[in-house]
């Protein structure tokens, strides 16, 4: 970079458009800063997936909840992880249902729900992506008592549990 003895040596438009980029980011610092809740320039896809649920109203399950949901087998749970994830290693039990595969999928996986029954929805790790992209549009087809598993396999594998390898995904 120049020195600032030379900044007057700089071609016109470049320093008008340093000057306007400069311009920019400062005024886009201090809009967000204003802004109630400021966006999260550090935050984690994490982070953000959460505060994206809580703001939906999308009901959140915790990992314990989750560990004793399946233990019960007091509801549904669906892997929303891609199916060479599912199976790698899946919460027994899980039946998957990608987001990718959502539209072609859902009739057959529709038909195991009972009206009123807890779906839970987890992914690959805290507050998935994909897990709360599958909530929303099992929500939108009109299930009401889904809920986004705030962990994932991971919660699973930190109680000790093991996965199971390979299965059908219904």
């Amino acid at each position: 970079m120049p020195s600032s003895a030379s900044w007057s040596s700089w071609s016109c438009p470049f320093r008008q458009a340093t000057l306007l980029a400069l311009a920019g980011l400062a005024l886009g610092l201090t809009v967000n800063l204003a802004r109630p809740p400021p966006l999260h320039l550090r935050a984690t896809w994490a982070a953000l997936a959460a505060q994206h649920a809580a703001a939906e109203g999308i009901a959140r399950c915790s990992a314990t909840e989750f560990l004793a949901t399946v233990d019960s087998n007091a509801g549904v749970i669906l892997d929303a992880r891609p199916l060479k994830d599912y199976r790698t290693g899946h919460v027994p039990g899980a039946i998957s249902l990608p987001v990718s595969t959502f539209e072609t999928r859902f009739p057959a996986v529709q038909i195991l729900f009972v009206p009123g029954q807890r779906i839970l929805v987890h992914g690959a790790g805290p507050n998935s992506g994909d897990a709360l992209q599958l909530t929303r549009l099992l929500i939108a087809r009109g299930l009401e008592a889904v809920e986004v598993v705030t962990e994932g396999v991971p919660a699973w594998t930190a109680a000790g549990r093991a996965v199971q390898p390979g299965g059908s995904p219904l």
